[in-house]
């Protein structure tokens, strides 16, 4: 059920219709040429990282962009 304003009221609604897991899927079912655009993506801002720069992760997604760069920066 939404609220006139038309924010979600149920309180899973994130859990339900976002979550990390059926991201991943939409990620995973794209088209090739989503695909390569995504892998492209991440290949120009890996080019531009330094051995040791750290980074921020804010959370958002599932870890796609995180889980390609980890190898190439600092953690803490």
């Amino acid at each position: 059920m939404k609220t006139a304003d038309s924010t979600p009221s149920d309180k899973t609604y994130y859990v339900k219709k976002l979550s990390g897991i059926r991201l991943e899927k939409v990620y995973k079912l794209a088209n090739i040429r989503v695909q390569c655009y995504l892998k492209a993506e991440i290949d120009l801002i890996a080019s531009m990282l330094e051995p040791g720069l750290g980074i921020l992760e804010l959370g958002c997604g599932y870890g796609r962009v995180l889980s390609a760069f980890a190898p190439r920066v600092a953690l803490f």
